[in-house]
């Protein structure tokens, strides 16, 4: 059977082993999960799914013969801004047009920008790029 998971580890693996920057499952960066190494913050990489969505016209075999885009977002973390801009651009070009398994091609969507974290200090600890990209999926099993 066709999960949604699966494409998900699909795409997670291919980012992985695609850029030279760690990539982790999870949620939206904070300060508590910014990660240092010998007290030096290391640039690295969040992406989370979200929802999946319909698209398009209803199947009549069944909801899982349904079009629907996964939502996927990536969050670089860095010390500068142009770091974290940097990997953002590396990562759009790593993402689009790869094509998951039973899926369609990854497309950029609109939704990104740089973010700060805020240390207990009131300064900035790290800079977040984000962006947002889809991808068709049907869950109908092949036969």
């Amino acid at each position: 059977m066709i999960s949604i998971e699966a494409i998900r580890e699909d795409l997670l693996t291919y980012l992985q082993g695609s850029v030279s920057l760690e990539v982790y499952r999870g949620g939206v960066p904070e300060l508590s999960t910014l990660q240092y190494e010998n007290g030096i913050l290391k640039p690295y990489a969040v992406i989370n799914f979200g929802d999946i969505m319909k698209v398009g016209n209803g199947s009549f075999t069944g909801s899982r013969s349904d079009e629907y885009m996964q939502t996927i977002h990536v969050y670089c973390v860095a010390k500068e801004s142009d770091i974290a801009e940097g990997w953002q651009i590396r990562m759009i070009d790593a993402l689009m047009g790869y094509r998951p398994e039973y899926a369609g091609e990854v497309y950029k969507r609109p939704g990104s920008g740089t973010y700060v974290i805020i240390n207990n200090a009131g300064g900035i600890e790290s800079f977040i790029s984000a962006t947002a990209f889809g991808c068709n999926i049907q869950l109908m099993d092949l036969p």
